[in-house]
Parts: C-alpha cells; sequence; structure tokens
C-alpha cells in the first residue's frame, strides 16, 4: 500500500519539478516573450519610436525637440532632447545623444545605460545595440549590465521577437537568428528598406512599395501598395502615399483604401496605440485622433 502511494506521488512530483523548471528558464533565459510588450508598443518602436503610450499614459517627441509625457490632465516634459522612446517598467529608456538614458514616468532618476551607442532595440530586460560607426550587433541586460557580442554584423534595422532576431544585413537582405546569434540564416532573398512584424507576418517596405511575407519563400510575398511610411495594428495598415494618410482592412484582400482626413497638411509619420492614432506632420507637429480621423487634436 505504501509502495503503491509512493508511485501515486511520482507524476506529481514531477509536474512540480518541471514547473519549477520552467519558472527557471523563463527568469533566467534572455527572452522577450511577447505578452511583455503590447502590440502597439512593438509596431512603434519599429517605425522609429517618436511615441510610445501605456495605458492613459503617451510619451512623445514634440516639435520641439523635448520627450513630454502626456496623462490625465497632466502633460510634462520629460527629458530635454531625446529618441527613440520605449517603455520600461514603471518609465522609459531613450536615447540622448549616443546614450542610453532610463527614467521614471516623470523624467526623474535618470541613469545612463550604456554609451556610445549608434541604434538600439529594447527587448524585456535586454537592449540589443550597436556602437557607434559599428555594425557589430551586441546586447546588455539592463538589470546588471552583463553584455555579449552576438558575432552579427547588421546593414540597418534589427528588431527581436520571442528568441528570434531579425536584421537587414548583407546586400540588404534580410536575415533571421537567436537573440544569442546562433541558428542565423537568410530570410529573405530580397532588398529591404524596413520591415516589422504583425502577427505571422513580416511587412516592409522596398522601393517605395510596402509588401508582406509569412515565409522565407519569396512566392508567399504580397503586394499592397505604395507608400512613403506605414504601420500595421489591429489586422489595419496605415499608411502615408503622396502627402495624405490612408487605412486598409488587411482581412479582406479586396478592400479598399480609405483616406483619413488629417489637421494640417503633409503628414510624414505615423503611429498608434489601442486608443489613439498619431501623426506627425512635416514641420514636427504631432497630431492624435480615433482610428478614423475624428476629434483630431494638437499635441
Amino acid at each position: 500500500m505504501k509502495r503503491n502511494k509512493k508511485i501515486a506521488l511520482i507524476p506529481f512530483l514531477a509536474a512540480i519539478i518541471f514547473s519549477l523548471i520552467i519558472i527557471g528558464v523563463e527568469l533566467v533565459i534572455p527572452l522577450d516573450k511577447l505578452h511583455s510588450a503590447s502590440d502597439e508598443e512593438f509596431q512603434n518602436i519599429s517605425v522609429g519610436g517618436k511615441v510610445c503610450a501605456s495605458g492613459n499614459t503617451t510619451y512623445y517627441l514634440s516639435s520641439s525637440g523635448k520627450i513630454r509625457m502626456n496623462g490625465k490632465n497632466i502633460d510634462i516634459k520629460i527629458a530635454d532632447s531625446g529618441s527613440k522612446i520605449q517603455n520600461y517598467g514603471d518609465g522609459i529608456v531613450y536615447m540622448s545623444g549616443n546614450d542610453i538614458i532610463s527614467c521614471d514616468m516623470t523624467g526623474a532618476d535618470k541613469q545612463t545605460v550604456i554609451k556610445n551607442i549608434g541604434d538600439y532595440f529594447l527587448s524585456g530586460n535586454w537592449i540589443f545595440y550597436t556602437e557607434k560607426d559599428s555594425r557589430n550587433l551586441k546586447k546588455i541586460r539592463i538589470t546588471d549590465k552583463k553584455q555579449f557580442d552576438l558575432g552579427i554584423k547588421v546593414n540597418g534595422q534589427f528588431a527581436v521577437r520571442g528568441n528570434t532576431l531579425i536584421f537587414i544585413g548583407d546586400k540588404n537582405y534580410l536575415y533571421s537568428a537567436r537573440t544569442d546569434g546562433s541558428n542565423l540564416s537568410a530570410f529573405l532573398g530580397k532588398r529591404v528598406d524596413s520591415f516589422m512584424f504583425y502577427g505571422n507576418y513580416i511587412y516592409f517596405l522596398q522601393d517605395g512599395k510596402i509588401w508582406s511575407t509569412v515565409t522565407h519563400n519569396t512566392a508567399s510575398m504580397y503586394s499592397y501598395c505604395e507608400a512613403d511610411s506605414f504601420t500595421v495594428y489591429n489586422d489595419t495598415l496605415y499608411y502615408i502615399s503622396e502627402g495624405a494618410l490612408y487605412s486598409r482592412d488587411l482581412t479582406d484582400q479586396n478592400a479598399k483604401a480609405i483616406k483619413i482626413e488629417t489637421k494640417g497638411e503633409n503628414p510624414t509619420e505615423i503611429y498608434v496605440s489601442e486608443n489613439y492614432l498619431y501623426y506627425y506632420l512635416a514641420d514636427g507637429t504631432l497630431y492624435r485622433c480615433d482610428q478614423y480621423g475624428a476629434g483630431a487634436e494638437k499635441m
């Protein structure tokens, strides 16, 4: 009887051990789980990172080059200058010159994470970066400043999703690797100017035209339209073409483009969050409205 009870406990103990292993892996392995950032946060950093949202709080780059925080009945300056803003913890990280700075949501407790940066991408607690005037991709863990050289050379944009790194490399083709630099392989044998993830697809811009692909095979590519810039959110393609802003339903291949009326002329950049659509004009002025263009207000 006792022997049978001990045998019966084996699956229970095995389940506990397995759970502990999973928890340990989640805490130790440097992966940015997909749930660690909202959909709009991932898309927005891919298209420039001038706007990011956290609930009802928006961080943005103003026309004067200052980073500001806009919340309920409040709009305050976070930093005198900066770029490429991302949410991190209860605040943000951003670039100031060639340094990456972290601070809380009010701009206080500023700390330099790393200096002499060319470009970066925040993924969980890890910053993937190139040093100024270098193509070598490295990463640093914010919590303990542990650094690794990935042994990869980039030739443009790079981004991380889950345990996968996608980057523009030689000949401006897309390449993929694991976030430790292993399993490096060509992803798409087609020149790419910029790209972003959405769902199982990669959307990219090449010679002024938007494309998407779900596999490494160029035969699987789908073309949309000509555009100067674009973003994808909530199964909708938002893009700017010839100084006008449009949206297009991605769930219907026969859907027609819908023009979004804007305040001011010549929108140049688009950002999106759960509640708002943001667009910059050529002079750096930022407006926000709903996803249909209604209620536009200057920020």
